[in-house]
């Protein structure tokens, strides 16, 4: 019948408009941190910085890496070592990212 119809159409309505407010919600949430990494990574020294970056955003190898860096495999891991604990200590301080 259509008030039934009419019922379960608002009822659909409502939890669309709910799975929207979740979805920016979580874009919102995301895009933070995006700029909380963003900061982390800046704060690095640039070598770290640098490893980081091509290592992780670029899927550079370790030898590929370092290349480029001008540094041996083992340098680049010392350096993707030390900048990722930085990162970790650092983003773990801020309650947003948790």
């Amino acid at each position: 019948d259509a008030a039934h119809h009419l019922e379960r159409d608002a009822h659909l309505m409502l939890l669309a408009r709910a799975n929207v407010q979740q979805l920016r919600s979580n874009q919102v949430a995301r895009a933070e941190q995006v700029l909380l990494l963003t900061d982390a990574l800046a704060a690095l020294p640039e070598p770290q910085r640098d490893a980081i970056l091509l290592k992780h955003c670029h899927e550079l190898t370790l030898v590929e890496v370092g290349e480029i860096l001008g540094r041996s495999p083992a340098a680049v891991a010392s350096l993707l070592r030390r900048g990722l604990q930085q990162l970790k200590e650092r983003l773990g301080e801020l309650e947003s990212w948790k």
